[in-house]
């Protein structure tokens, strides 16, 4: 059950840097800058100091960029980019799907709308014809510049609470490349005033340092056990996990290991967008589209949906 939610606007403007960079194997890379006024920092949990989700009941207005116009996203009351509400028990007739990831889930650079997530609520409940489950509700726990370990981290404080039928995590490969905690562990090092002036810089300092003297596949195993932590807490929904095609083979072999879980579906490989924005490799209004229409057809591909005579 959904009400609008109501906000009072406040104009601000995003201050939130984001590079991207690609590596030899055209892998997207991110790492993210995070201010006070847009997100809450910090955290109790002694793994993730330097947690962050954001501010709830917030609407924010993004300036034109060089690929992209003004863009608008409204943050609900529980830290959700999302335009509604949704009541934490769930309606018998709806079928309730959490996504988890990074900016590709969030949206960045569309107004909220137009997030994949929210392209995906409208599909699958302009195209229903069931006889029992009448709603789809798809709610977007996607957060710009989060890691495996951090999606699994919002997961666990943030959406649990929704007890979704199904969990839907769209991972890329530096999802499971760039370690959050180890990064801003080592980010907090540098003396305040210096990060201050520049903390792009500082923050590829450190990125860099910490890749630079980390074992590849300890990284992964980190990202794989929280992962780990999700699956774990819901022996009893089920759990499907999309990735792109173009992810390095070490990586798809950890994803595979995650079949051994009997709740979970592992769809290989989403094929990359051809629409993207100038500003960067976010994808653009029709690639989010694409994604949401990719994704509804691999979850008809692989039977995520309900059985009740339900067709999309």
């Amino acid at each position: 059950m959904k009400t609008l939610t109501i906000f009072i606007i406040t104009v601000t403007f995003l201050s939130i840097a984001i590079f991207f960079l690609i590596s030899k194997t055209n892998t997207l890379v991110n790492t993210a800058t995070i201010n006070s006024q847009d997100f809450v920092l910090g955290s109790s949990d002694i793994d993730f100091p330097h947690f962050y989700e954001p501010v709830p009941g917030k609407k924010t207005i993004n300036p034109p960029t060089s690929g992209a116009g003004q863009t608008v996203q409204t943050i609900n009351s529980d830290g959700l980019n999302e335009r509604f509400e949704y009541s934490v028990t769930k309606s018998e007739d709806v079928f309730r799907i959490l996504t988890l990831g990074d900016s590709f889930t969030e949206g960045l650079w569309v107004d909220t709308p137009n997030n994949y997530p929210e392209r995906l609520e409208e599909l699958l409940n302009k195209n229903s014809k069931c006889l029992t489950q009448t709603t789809y509700e798809v709610i977007n726990l996607g957060v710009m510049g989060y890691d495996v370990a951090y999606s699994a981290k919002r997961y666990l404080t943030r959406g649990q609470k929704y007890e979704p039928d199904l969990i839907l995590w769209l991972v890329k490969e530096d999802d499971f490349r760039v370690p959050n905690t180890f990064i801003a562990n080592e980010y907090y090092t540098y003396p305040e005033a210096e990060r201050s002036l520049n903390p792009h810089l500082y923050w590829s300092k450190a990125q860099d340092k910490i890749l630079a003297n980390s074992n590849s596949e300890d990284i992964l195993n980190f990202e794989y056990t929280h992962m780990e932590k999700v699956l774990q807490s819901n022996t009893h929904k089920s759990v499907f996990v999309i990735a792109y095609e173009n992810m390095n083979p070490e990586v798809k072999t950890f994803l595979k290991r995650l079949t051994k879980h009997p709740n979970v579906t592992f769809s290989p490989f989403l094929k990359e967008t051809t629409n993207f924005g100038d500003t960067d490799l976010h994808p653009d209004e029709p690639g989010y589209e694409s994604l949401a229409i990719q994704i509804r057809n691999k979850m008809l591909e692989y039977g995520m949906l309900p059985k009740d005579n339900c067709k999309i």
